[in-house]
């Protein structure tokens, strides 16, 4: 080989133009350059411009012109600016090349090579030089050890991480290297070692903005929200000004905790600063922020303000309003995304299929599939086909979820898993627990999800036998130590069951109880009536040092309603008011008037009503059915009219309600009314309850032509219900004639429903006929 040195003059260079007999450099004899570098100076000069301008080409002449001079062969540091400039552009095949062919490659060609290797992605070939040095007997350097460390960073490489650490400390190559320490706590907080990573900060002999977010980001990463908040503190505290990545970790902190007043104060420092319309990566992350904190103008508006967009933007956007349920808007974003030529994403396409799926919108669902397919993203993507599974399940389309499974090659658990849910969703749980035995034929083995999938679904059924084997099974893994969503699951299926013990002493034996368990057991309580206990639990719960969430909020409010008990309602409606609850939740202020309703109390009924950020159908047509209750009928009439005044369209459920205050009023005429005004005007179509309303409101009235005549025009799917429904209220008002004609309809439809018999037992005895009665099961 050939010896070389330092010497920085290669003016004696240009003597002996013989090139190295390299066969790999072959290709640039062929290349004619004419001398225009005087000296090795302006060499190394335009190899580094090249690199930096990532100009590959120019770095080819620079190097055949090396070649042809026979450079190469005499300079250190030609050689490293050569292989630095192949690498820079992202030639590894060529930097190889260059450095197979150098004879003694020392620790600075070293380094070049395995940051070559690290920065485009290949730590493990990075971490094997560290043997090639080894085996030469050249020993690291410290930024070695750098480049090193954020190799095992990347690959999530713990126990090597440590071990070159240890090596690096008993060289001493740690002591007042801030540069190499960082890269400890870097490559601690990308491995997950949070202690340790916090232990190699505090032994910084000086601190600055990279080794702050190293630490901070190794927080936000694994989810230790309010460390980083804590870490921004103390930083700001040292005098240290945040850079764009310490605010973009600590925006994805405030998300995670949803901190509005931390997330606005960094909206308007970066604002003053010019960086937020400047960095998409820093308006992604203010997108992000408003949207977890439920401020989507706000995020719409910082989207709307940045100069430039991409596909993260986007997506973060979408998210959200897929997340607080504006899955028109999130359908609307998909669209103009695609208008602007940028290509969705994985990412993209999860958040459309659920704004799909929430919309029932299938057509538009088949389209997003039909663009994966296009794009050749289902074959190895699991959480691509999970989501097309759940989409066609929520459209009501199981064949197609089937199908979509089906033809998935790599089906493993989470696939499984979510056509196990698919049939939940279509309250399908006898067919999710077949799912199951198919499952454990393909040699799979559930996790925590899968279970409580298949608890719910055993709850679904009342299969109490199958929920104790599953029980069984996960108390033989071990699993509800690590699994609140499993311990939830498993309380819930034994209170939809009925066996409220149970359900209450699988709670009281938990490792941890959260709100979501209380929520179970008392939502089970109040199912089968049992009303006390499930006040009692919402103390023990409150007792525990637990606030109630929006779900535990709602299930003790209507619970309240059914006990009719206001004090406490009112002690709840207190808390929600002050906690700002009712702005943000509207479904609060439904049950809280539904509640005082039940409870009698309707001025507080009202006075929650006028309290509402919105009033909307819903709210209104609450309000209206407390009115009903109590046979108020002036004050609905009232109310609907007011209604329709602020230009609410009533919808089904309004008009049913307004029918049933009819009903009980004997109001036929305005019973008329409504139900043309619902048909002509407001084109609703009108389903059983209506009709149903309508031949109870004849009946009392005494026109059961016209309850008959009425029945007539029903759907014929639904005639049996309604003859049911006419035998009922014959029982209820002791009518044989109107009672014997319906039965016999009802028979000549299904001469197996037991309910007929049931109903017509119910009207001989309400006329004294008992022993004809006795004849309806012979």
């Amino acid at each position: 080989m050939y010896a070389r040195t330092s010497n920085l003059d290669c003016t004696n260079a240009w003597v002996d133009h013989t090139p190295p007999a390299t066969e790999q450099l072959d290709e640039f004899h062929a290349v004619t350059v004419r001398p225009v570098f005087r000296d090795c100076n302006e060499l190394i000069k335009s190899l580094k411009q090249s690199g930096m301008r990532k100009n590959l080409d120019q770095g080819r002449l620079v190097h055949a012109h090396c070649v042809k001079t026979g450079s190469l062969t005499r300079n250190v540091y030609l050689d490293t600016a050569l292989l630095d400039m192949y690498a820079k552009c992202g030639a590894l095949e060529k930097a190889q090349l260059v450095f197979e062919d150098l004879s003694e490659p020392d620790t600075a060609i070293w380094n070049v090579l395995i940051s070559a290797y690290v920065e485009h992605g290949l730590s493990h070939e990075a971490l094997h030089c560290l043997e090639g040095m080894q085996k030469q007997g050249i020993s690291p350097s410290a930024i070695t050890y750098v480049f090193l460390l954020k190799a095992c960073g990347r690959l999530g490489a713990l126990q090597k991480g440590e071990q070159l650490h240890v090596e690096a400390s008993r060289k001493g190559l740690l002591e007042n290297n801030t540069v190499l320490r960082t890269a400890l706590v870097d490559m601690y907080a990308k491995c997950g070692a949070l202690v340790k990573c916090q232990e190699a900060f505090d032994e910084l002999p000086s601190r600055d903005v990279v080794s702050w977010n190293a630490l901070i980001s190794g927080y936000v990463q694994y989810g230790f929200d309010d460390k980083v908040m804590e870490c921004f503190q103390h930083m700001r505290h040292e005098g240290l000004k945040p850079d764009v990545v310490t605010y973009i970790c600590v925006l994805k902190a405030c998300a995670g905790i949803k901190d509005l007043k931390v997330g606005e104060e960094i909206h308007h420092e970066v604002s003053k600063l010019g960086w937020g319309q400047r960095n998409i990566l820093l308006g992604t992350a203010l997108v992000d922020m408003y949207s977890e904190c439920s401020e989507l103008g706000k995020a719409r508006q910082v989207f709307d303000d940045l100069p430039a967009r991409d596909v993260p933007l986007w997506n973060a956007l979408i998210s959200g309003y897929v997340q607080h349920g504006f899955d028109k808007e999130a359908l609307d974003c998909y669209g103009q995304m695609c208008r602007d030529k940028l290509p969705p994403n994985p990412v993209t396409f999860v958040s459309v299929l659920k704004a799909c799926g929430n919309l029932r919108a299938a057509d538009q669902g088949k389209e997003v599939h039909a663009e994966i397919c296009r794009q050749g993203l289902l074959e190895k993507d699991v959480v691509l086909v999970t989501a097309l599974v759940d989409m066609y399940a929520s459209c009501g389309q199981l064949p197609k979820a089937r199908a979509v499974f089906d033809e998935f090659p790599n089906r493993d658990v989470t696939s499984w898993t979510a056509l196990i849910n698919a049939y939940i969703q279509q309250n399908q749980g006898e067919e999710a627990l077949r799912c199951l035995e198919s499952m454990y034929s393909e040699g799979l083995s559930p996790n925590a999800v899968t279970f409580a999938c298949i608890l719910k679904a055993c709850g679904s059924i009342g299969a109490v036998e199958n929920g104790k084997k599953i029980h069984m099974e996960i108390d033989r893994q071990g699993l509800l130590k690590k699994s609140s969503v499993l311990c939830t699951a498993l309380v819930d299926m034994y209170a939809k069951c009925g066996l409220l013990a149970i359900a209450q002493n699988v709670l009281d034996n938990l490792p941890s109880r959260d709100v979501t368990c209380w929520t179970a057991l008392m939502s089970g309580y109040a199912q089968y009536g049992l009303i006390d206990e499930a006040l009692l639990s919402y103390e023990r719960m409150r007792d525990e040092g637990l606030s109630p969430d929006l779900d535990n909020f709602l299930c003790i409010v209507r619970t309240c309603g059914s006990l009719g008990a206001v004090r406490k309602g009112d002690e709840l409606y207190t808390e929600i008011d002050n906690l700002g609850l009712l702005d943000r939740h509207a479904v609060l202020g439904i049950v809280l008037i539904d509640m005082y309703a039940k409870c009698g109390a309707l001025t507080r009924s009202r006075e929650v009503f006028n309290k509402l950020t919105r009033q909307d159908v819903v709210s209104w047509t609450a309000l209206i059915a407390g009115y009903t209750q109590f046979g108020m009928t002036n004050f609905v009439f009232d109310l609907f009219n007011r209604m329709r005044k602020t230009f609410v369209e009533p919808n089904e459920v309004t008009f049913i309600v307004l029918l049933n205050a009819c009903s009980h009023a004997g109001l036929v005429e305005e019973g008329k009314f409504f139900f043309k005004l619902m048909c002509t005007v407001y084109k609703i179509t009108p389903t059983l309850e209506h009709y149903t309303c309508m031949v109870d409101l004849f009946f009392r009235a005494g026109d059961f032509n016209y309850a008959l005549s009425l029945i007539e025009r029903v759907p014929s799917s639904d005639y049996l219900l309604l003859w049911l429904s006419l035998l009922n209220a014959s029982g209820r008002w002791a009518n044989i004639n109107v009672g014997e004609l319906a039965f016999e309809c009802a028979m000549q439809l299904d001469e197996n429903c037991a309910a007929t018999y049931a109903f017509t037992n119910n009207l001989y005895a309400a006329i004294g006929m008992q022993q004809e009665a006795g004849t309806l099961w012979h």
